[in-house]
């Protein structure tokens, strides 16, 4: 099995995890908070997308229950 990696200016291959890990390090706490806001809103533009392909039409109203339904579920599963 491959790890993918990332190779720097002197040859070395560093995983990516371990890249991404030290960038995050380097921001600062309200950066990394942005950052996962912005993820957490494209994660809901993706679900509302998949539900608006499966119910053309659907209401903003029905669109946004079944959004909360879809979190509520992702809540109570077990891990």
């Amino acid at each position: 099995m491959s790890t993918t990696s990332s190779r720097s200016a002197n040859g070395y291959v560093e995983p990516l995890n371990q890249r991404q890990i030290r960038i995050y390090r380097r921001m600062t706490g309200e950066q990394r908070l942005l950052l996962s806001l912005d993820m957490i809103r494209s994660s809901w533009r993706i679900a509302a997308d998949a539900i608006r392909n499966d119910a053309p039409g659907i209401s903003d109203r029905e669109l946004r229950a079944r959004i909360r339904e879809r979190r509520t579920w992702a809540n109570l599963r077990p891990r």
